[in-house]
């Protein structure tokens, strides 16, 4: 249901609730059309007791091939597409499952709002910004994330990944308060990117890593 909501709510010019619980699917949800906005009632966190994902909290749970893509946030590619702006996601967990590679991905889109989202054990990136081809100046920029955390303990995926392409770069964006609790890899993995804003933005390495 979650894969076949994006059009209805563009046609609609609506947003998309999702419910409290765990919503599994296992192919990429490809959010390619502008202003549309994905929120569920809440992340969940890592937890040092009683287990993870106990909170009451909106779960997307990957059941797909291993080393895939949960979500993209993405402006069509091609030589005469514009870039899409605005719409995101907020109030809700990924978990890999120990399965995906990738949780979500925001590919040379602008203006776009992301909170309040919690990454559960990508062996990838957890949230990466990435640059493809299109008719306009194609690098990702202007977007907000805030609230954003991970677990990393068993996967040494890395935590935000800025990223780009020979002719374009990540920039302008802005994160706050976002934390990752990592035992092995890179939290922050910065390449190509500029004048971005990290504030409030820290990463606690776990005993043994």
């Amino acid at each position: 249901a979650i894969l076949a909501c994006k059009n209805t709510a563009y046609t609609n010019s609506a947003n998309v609730s999702l419910p409290e619980g765990v919503i599994a699917y296992g192919s990429l949800f490809d959010l390619d059309v502008e202003n549309v906005e994905f929120f569920g009632v809440g992340a969940d966190r890592s937890h040092d007791v009683g287990g993870q994902f106990t909170l009451n909290s909106t779960q997307l749970k990957w059941i797909g091939a291993a080393s895939g893509r949960m979500m993209q946030v993405t402006s069509p590619t091609g030589a005469t597409n514009q870039k899409l702006v605005g719409g995101g996601v907020r109030g809700v967990t990924f978990n890999a499952n120990s399965l995906a590679a990738e949780g979500l991905v925001v590919i040379s889109r602008n203006t776009g709002l992301y909170s309040n989202i919690h990454f559960h054990e990508f062996s990838t990136s957890c949230l990466a910004l990435k640059a493809h081809a299109l008719g306009e100046a194609p690098d990702p920029q202007l977007n907000t994330f805030k609230n954003i955390t991970c677990r990393q303990f068993n996967q040494s995926g890395s935590f935000i990944d800025l990223d780009g392409i020979s002719t374009a770069n990540s920039s302008m964006n802005s994160f706050y308060d976002c934390g990752a609790s990592f035992k092995d890899g890179d939290a922050y993995v910065l390449n190509n990117c500029d004048n971005n804003l990290f504030q409030r933005c820290r990463a606690t390495r776990a005993a043994g890593g």
